[in-house]
């Protein structure tokens, strides 16, 4: 894969730290370009005439002339603090305060001025315009709806490409553990009950108009009025200046932190109107307790303003990002995203359209076999992969931090018995199955825990116990050992066929997403693994439709469906997922598998549904290390589900057609390929461009 950084240094400005293309010297003391020598970067001593009397003065000139850019101011403010730590993309801060007191500082302005400046010239203005080639299986109809909080709204056109129109707050960085500000000053939490947001300087909407507060304060109104997650956290939302927003939370979470800056900011303009009938409902007493009632009890004014909400058409959208659409641009075929000429990034983003072809998986096949998609999102059967490559692709095998797991039902005897659930996993091969299913698209779980194994090192250390992944049983296939589970549990073998305790012959069944071809090759393998060892199993497969009603129902013996969260970094809400889901506590009044969520292990009464919570509480991400290390041991000896494997990517990128593609040991790939997508990010800041 090609690389956006070779011989990568950093340079500091401020609290960021920048990539630069070439080995860079900085120098103190020079005063002129004249005297630069090859790659040297000239900083002065402090010069209050340059505002900045307590830090050094970079000089952005060099000898080396593809440092000089266009349009770069010569003087550069640069701490001379030394205080944050290095990474191979981004930046982030010394754990040296509270959590609770994070303050993070993101010039976006700056960062594309130095993108644009250190990393490559631009284009000739006489070059062909550039485009970018993608897809979305998205819907098509006409008049197409522009109201970007409606359920059939373009944003559902665009898929993860929405972000290139309308911007949220920042970007999550999974390997920081940061976030890597688009658009905002984020500052957060300097109190139990307070977070802020403020926006850039000189933001724009495609029409040329501020974006302000009043933006920020109208989209919450909106997602108030919408019952949207984010107010299971936030209390009341107020513009505190032209530029930040102060949010008011019920209580602080890491969570709420990803959900407010992960939400695309809408222009008032627009929803201002409907916002303002929203708070204005709110200061009156009407509001609706969803999460607390888990009831919909709204005031008939409540009701009209959904109504009014999901009847709203407007004729444009505003865009903020370095892309807009136009309505004229969507046809049956596909969309044409045309650059922003107003955006923060309208200089940065080096593709001058983004063509979006309407189409998904075996849809896209032809094209990505003719070299004529730039990216595709979407996974390919391993065979396929051969044909993407002799056309220029490189494939993307990123995690999903989710994948196919066996789901017991604990209420189905004998599978209620811990000994036999943990035979199952000695009998199983789970690296057999998972290169039978998905070939190098993806990896066998190590140690069964609920989450994925890339996570549970940075959880491990969170907590302290630097042998705490150590302590895990992997569960190696090893049939001896399963047998002697069986035989103390009291089971016989008669002709090669296990008898329960009961005199029963052991029989099972496994039901799985027929629609879904790869986890029939997981079944079908699990069912001959099984019945190899005297455990007689069926693979059948129905829609997922009826899979999830039977097994909410408690109507079955195995189901296969998929552990984790695809797109959600959060133990907490991976673990609530995997025991909330298709559990009893989360069923209103069906079983489903039927797990108990207070358990004895090794004679101590284990909470599940406790610590899950406290994972969603003010304690901080490092603290919840030691919980998350206790969930992890515990799913670990009990096994209420079992984690076969987990999915990659394999998803191809057209690297020979692009430039400045990061090796692929870059840390960005560690992004989830959905929600915190990398190449939506790579175009957003102009790291990609055309060759």
């Amino acid at each position: 894969m090609k690389s956006a950084s070779q011989n990568l240094t950093y340079l500091k400005t401020g609290s960021l730290w920048i990539q630069a293309r070439y080995s860079i010297t900085i120098v103190y003391g020079k005063t002129n370009v004249a005297q630069a020598g090859q790659n040297e970067l000239l900083v002065n001593k402090p010069n209050e005439s340059q505002g900045c009397s307590d830090r050094g003065v970079l000089l952005a000139k060099s000898a080396h002339s593809n440092l000089l850019g266009c349009g770069v101011a010569d003087w550069l403010c640069v701490d001379t603090d030394m205080r944050y730590t290095l990474h191979n993309y981004g930046y982030k801060k010394h754990e040296t305060m509270s959590m609770l007191l994070r303050c993070r500082l993101v010039c976006i302005g700056l960062v594309c001025l130095l993108i644009a400046t250190f990393v490559a010239p631009k284009p000739s203005s006489a070059q062909t315009p550039s485009v970018f080639y993608g897809h979305w299986p998205y819907t098509f109809k006409t008049p197409i709806n522009l109201n970007s909080f409606a359920n059939d709204g373009y944003p559902n056109v665009l898929g993860i490409y929405a972000d290139l129109i309308e911007l949220p707050s920042a970007y999550y960085v999974w390997a920081m553990n940061d976030y890597n500000g688009l658009a905002a000053q984020f500052t957060g939490f300097d109190t139990q009950s307070l977070y802020s947001i403020t926006l850039l300087p000189g933001v724009k909407w495609s029409d040329g108009t501020p974006m302000t507060s009043r933006d920020l304060v109208a989209t919450y109104a909106i997602l108030r009025l919408r019952n949207a997650p984010e107010y299971h956290y936030i209390e009341e939302v107020t513009a505190r200046d032209e530029r930040t927003v102060e949010f008011k939370l019920k209580f602080s979470s890491d969570i709420a932190e990803r959900l407010m800056l992960k939400t695309r900011i809408r222009p008032a303009a627009i929803y201002g109107e409907i916002a303002d009938a929203v708070i204005a409902l709110l200061a009156e007493g009407n509001n609706l307790e969803l999460y607390q009632t888990n009831k919909l009890q709204a005031t008939a004014a409540w009701k009209a303003l959904v109504k009014q909400l999901a009847d709203l058409r407007p004729t444009q959208v505003l865009a903020s990002g370095p892309y807009m659409l136009d309505p004229a641009d969507i046809t049956e075929t596909q969309v044409t995203l045309r650059k922003n000429p107003n955006s923060v990034f309208a200089d940065k983003a080096k593709f001058d359209t983004v063509v979006l072809f309407r189409g998904n998986g075996e849809k896209m096949l032809a094209k990505l076999q003719a070299g004529e998609l730039t990216y595709s999102h979407d996974t390919y059967l391993p065979d396929q992969e051969a044909a993407f490559e002799q056309q220029g692709y490189t494939i993307l095998r990123t995690p999903t931090y989710a994948g196919p797991a066996l789901f017991f039902n604990h209420d189905r005897y004998p599978l209620g018995h811990l000994e036999v659930r943990q035979a199952i996993a000695y009998v199983l091969d789970r690296a057999k199955i998972s290169e039978t299913a998905f070939g190098k698209s993806a990896a066998p779980i190590k140690s069964p825990t609920g989450l994925s194994d890339l996570l549970l090192p940075l959880w491990e250390k969170y907590s302290g116990d630097t042998t705490a992944l150590d302590k895990l049983n992997p569960y190696a296939v090893d049939v001896d050992k399963a047998t002697e589970l069986l035989t103390t549990a009291g089971f016989t073998q008669k002709n090669k066929q296990w008898i329960d305790d009961q005199g029963d012959p052991f029989t099972l069944r496994i039901g799985f997403p027929g629609e879904v071809p790869r986890y029939l090759n997981v079944a079908q393998e699990i069912a001959a693994e099984l019945s190899a060892f005297g455990i007689k199993t069926v693979a059948e497969g129905v829609s997922s439709t009826d899979l999830l009603k039977a097994t909410s129902a408690g109507r079955f013996d195995l189901t296969l469906w998929t552990w984790g969260v695809i797109g959600n970094p959060f133990p907490y809400t991976i673990y609530r997922n995997q025991f909330y889901s298709l559990n009893a506590p989360g069923l209103n009044n069906q079983p489903g598998i039927d797990f108990p969520l207070e358990q004895t292990v090794n004679g101590e009464t284990v909470d599940i549904a406790a610590l899950i919570t406290s994972m969603d509480s003010d304690i901080g991400i490092p603290a919840q290390g030691a919980v998350v290390m206790k969930l992890s041991q515990t799913y670990n000896d009990l096994l209420p589900i079992l984690p076969i494997a987990e999915r990659y990517t394999n998803s191809p990128l057209l690297t020979s057609k692009l430039t400045g593609v990061p090796n692929s040991d870059n840390s960005i790939f560690l992004n989830a390929y959905s929600a915190d997508n990398y190449v939506i990010l790579w175009l957003m800041l102009g790291v990609i461009g055309p060759t």
